[in-house]
């Protein structure tokens, strides 16, 4: 362990500006628009405080990696455990089964230092949103866990090497070729770069090398470093945006002014503030503070259905965590940390083994019983769950050369019957049981086959999400596909069909990393329909209309009988239509006489259609449910006019 005398107060008070950033950055500042690189400022912090502690360890013969590992697990485990408690018995009260379920599971994974992994297998498109899942920022926890659980091999290999110089070298090279590793991920594989170690370990690399590295000889160049440290940290604070690539070189900003601000032994002016009663005191209960800002914003966003809080709730809610995370820190890290319990450190080990046994029993009950679903009378049911309200099992998986995850409804692909390609995205795939239902009111035979990879029928464009599929195979996949449909004749209708309202908000990128705008999104459809060929007809399926709120969750709110301020459904009006411009331009151009004005056709001039015979329609903001009643679906393909694709007329070259 380190000495008292060795104790540095301006770490303290950097990690209380860390945490700071993080809290005021996840409740909405507009001002500090980069505040979530405080977490890398933590991996820097961490990496030199626990290579100090090993270094100092091996160097004088007392390491043990029992001790190191069993001081590990005290140290952060409790306090986790105890919060991770505290969030499954509030959401018994607050979370809806699928949202219960998904905590449960990432409680577990969490347990085992596995949050980062979770956080990574459960981010994509059809994922409970990542801001709404309460134990979400235990990703951080699992990084550091899993670099704790390798780093004093590495230590260990590298104070072997008896020259200073070559060891601070080596290292250094390590870190280098990390950031090197991080950089070119974050370009291939954002969601991954984001949250697995191989990108991060760099920074808490950096920490290590900053502890492994030759003193700054004087009070002038300690000065130096460390308003260069400051500067670099506010300005990733300042200009570094959640939509940037990140990690990578972004992360320079908070990681390499971390560091700087760490290197210089001697006391600054930076250090003095840095050392500052009031954010010492932060910094003591930062690991607290961090564990506990999480889960109680995002649970009163789940009882404001989903909504983020303001003014004096947000405030409320923020002394509401100091609160948690002063007792915690008293009560839970403190004793662990420092064994002041008389029974002494293998009692402490029992009594935490015995709670994680207990706590994952809990977990495992929780995830197989798919939330406790009994907690809510039947009708919130049908509306809460997601993944029921996608269901649909019409479609059969078709193999076709070149053509991933392909399938078709209606007459059998290989038969000679005349077919239907439907290519788009999740927009595609919520019309597919519509579009069956019209099929099954045609007396001739037709199959339609349904493409859904995300990218739209354009040859520049990618996709800007978290995916790393949608992120990377749009370019590669949209030549292929205009070939495919050259070559096959008896292909003689084509329906595009996107989420075309959220162009502007930066889904859809050009080739160059751009943000397409409505009129190249037209120009380059017209382009794909003139390369594929006038043998066909082409129809583009327009956006139903969109919320800005969950409409689905409020109406399983007020149904569900958990702790939910009541909410009201906002009234689309075509007025406010989102693809309002992107239509005005769709039929202005050549390709307009294609389009089919399906998702306008739900409103009229006062409001737009959002029940049909008592079944609500929306899955969530933007997407139909896919497991409406018959009837209902007949309904919607009348007011759609969606028979039109399968009329004799959509047989004939336009």
């Amino acid at each position: 362990m380190i000495a008292k005398t060795d104790y540095r107060p301006d770490i303290d008070g950097l990690r209380a500006l860390a945490v700071l950033s993080v809290i005021a950055y996840h409740y909405g500042a507009d001002w500090l628009p980069g505040g979530f690189t405080g977490v890398d400022i933590f991996f820097v912090i961490s990496g030199y405080l626990i290579t100090r502690i090993v270094k100092s360890e091996m160097e004088t013969g007392r390491f043990s990696f029992f001790d190191f590992y069993r001081r590990r697990i005290l140290r952060i485990l409790p306090a986790v455990l105890v919060v991770m408690l505290a969030t499954t018995a509030a959401s018994w009260f607050i979370l809806f089964p699928t949202d219960y379920a998904i905590a449960a599971k990432n409680a577990i994974y969490a347990t085992f230092g596995l949050g980062n992994l979770f956080s990574y297998l459960h981010t994509g498109y059809f994922d409970q949103q990542a801001e709404l899942q309460p134990l979400l920022h235990l990703w951080s926890l699992g990084v550091e866990e899993q670099f704790y659980l390798i780093w004093p091999f590495g230590l260990m290999a590298l104070l072997g090497i008896s020259s200073s110089r070559t060891r601070f070298a080596v290292l250094a090279i390590l870190v280098g070729i990390g950031l090197g590793v991080a950089a070119f991920q974050v370009s291939k594989q954002p969601s991954a770069a984001f949250y697995l170690p191989v990108s991060r370990a760099w920074e808490l690399a950096l920490g290590a090398l900053v502890c492994i590295a030759p003193s700054i000889g004087t009070v002038f160049l300690s000065r130096a470093a460390q308003l260069v440290g400051s500067l670099l940290i506010v300005a990733g604070w300042s200009f570094v945006q959640s939509d940037d690539p990140f990690p990578g070189l972004n992360a320079l900003f908070p990681c390499l002014g971390a560091a700087l601000l760490i290197w210089p032994k001697k006391s600054t002016r930076v250090a003095d503030w840095l050392s500052l009663k009031p954010l010492v005191a932060i910094g003591l209960v930062s690991f607290s503070l961090y564990l506990w800002h999480w889960p109680v914003l995002v649970l009163f966003r789940h009882i404001n259905n989903t909504t983020h809080p303001h003014g004096v709730t947000a405030a409320l809610l923020l002394l509401l965590t100091a609160a948690l995370a002063g007792l915690s820190w008293r009560y839970i890290e403190t004793p662990f940390r420092k064994a002041q319990f008389s029974f002494g450190v293998r009692s402490k080990v029992a009594i935490v083994a015995c709670l994680v046994t207990a706590s994952l029993s809990m977990w495992a009950i929780i995830v197989h019983q798919k939330g406790i679903a009994f907690r809510l009378p039947e009708d919130a049911l049908l509306i809460a769950d997601k993944s029921a309200m996608w269901a649909w099992d019409g479609c059969r998986l078709t193999q076709i050369q070149n053509v991933p995850d392909f399938c078709s409804f209606g007459a059998l692909w290989s038969s000679d019957a005349p077919k239907v390609f439907i290519w788009g995205d999740s927009h595609a795939e919520h019309y597919a049981p519509l579009l069956e239902t019209a099929l099954n009111q045609q007396e001739k035979p037709v199959s339609v086959g349904l493409f859904p990879p995300g990218c739209p029928p354009i040859y520049t464009a990618s996709i800007r999400r978290d995916d790393a599929f949608l992120q990377n195979a749009c370019p590669p996949l949209t030549k292929p596909m205009i070939d495919f449909l050259k070559r096959s004749d008896d292909i003689q209708v084509v329906v595009f069909a996107a989420f075309w309202s959220n162009i502007p908000n930066r889904s859809y990128l050009s080739s160059t990393g751009e943000p397409l705008p409505f009129a190249t999104i037209w120009e380059e459809m017209a382009k794909v329909i003139q390369d594929i060929g006038s043998g066909k007809s082409y129809y583009i399926l327009t956006d139903v209309p969109s919320h800005t709120d969950d409409p689905a969750a409020c109406v399983a709110s007020s149904a569900s009988g958990l702790w939910r301020f009541p909410c009201e459904i906002e009234n689309v009006n075509s007025e406010e239509f989102k693809t309002r411009e992107a239509l005005t331009s769709l039929l202005a151009s050549p390709v307009g006489k294609y389009a089919l004005l399906a998702g306008e056709s739900l409103c009229s001039s006062f409001e737009c259609v959002q029940e049909i015979e008592g079944s609500f329609l929306y899955r969530d903001v933007n997407h139909l449910r896919r497991d409406l009643p018959t009837d209902v679906r007949y309904s919607l393909v009348k007011i759609m006019h969606l028979n039109d694709i399968f009329d004799s007329g959509a047989w004939s070259v336009p």
